[in-house]
């Protein structure tokens, strides 16, 4: 049976958390420039991980991304901006929270990406956690989440991922958060601070009352 709450589905990094928050002090321990990401932590945007990793061999890369998702540090991120806690905090007295995360499907990945979330949060808000390999579309797992959940809304920074609910029938909104304005896809909707998704999170709510 459908599940009639209000539910909200959000994506982790670049949204809740900023992925790149502690990978300078893993570049250090591997003996890599941290120059790359220290620049992009002053945006919330896309950093190719050849990029982060300083090395044109996308395998290489794709090795240390995977390590580092394995990692204590993602159990420590920060939070994209002072609100988001109490943003989510405050969605959760009236819907569910679900987030869906490409951070890898590996148990340890999925532990740490819970524990952050619960620390950005201050509490053990989301009913579920949904954890995706690196690149894999998040179109299949929104189908099951719309014809399982109520849903109101799912909120992403990277573009293709808002195209891919849009796809599954998902009112879906691009993060725009302190973004360059070439990440941004002008054909999406958008909401550019946590104060605009709890907004539009409870209009939204209120419409389908």
């Amino acid at each position: 049976m459908k599940n009639r709450r209000p539910t909200f589905l959000f994506d982790a990094d670049g949204l809740i958390c900023q992925w790149t928050s502690r990978m300078p002090e893993f570049l250090t321990s591997k003996g890599l420039p941290t120059e790359p990401v220290l620049a992009s932590l002053k945006a919330n945007d896309y950093i190719s991980i050849e990029d982060i990793f300083s090395t044109k061999c996308t395998r290489t890369a794709t090795e240390l991304l995977e390590e580092y998702n394995r990692s204590h540090h993602i159990s420590q991120l920060d939070p994209i901006c002072q609100s988001t806690g109490r943003v989510l905090r405050e969605l959760a007295k009236i819907g569910d929270l679900i987030a869906v995360t490409c951070i890898g499907k590996e148990e340890i990945s999925a532990v740490n990406r819970a524990r952050n979330l619960e620390y950005i949060a201050k509490k053990n808000l989301f009913k579920a956690i949904h954890c995706l390999d690196f690149g894999e579309s998040k179109e299949p797992i929104m189908n099951r989440l719309r014809d399982e959940h109520n849903v109101m809304m799912f909120v992403d920074d990277r573009p293709h991922h808002v195209q891919e609910a849009m796809r599954a029938g998902i009112n879906a909104y691009q993060f725009t958060y302190k973004m360059n304005e070439s990440s941004i896809d002008e054909n999406l909707q958008h909401l550019c601070s946590w104060s605009e998704i709890e907004a539009e999170g409870k209009r939204l709510v209120a419409l389908n009352a």
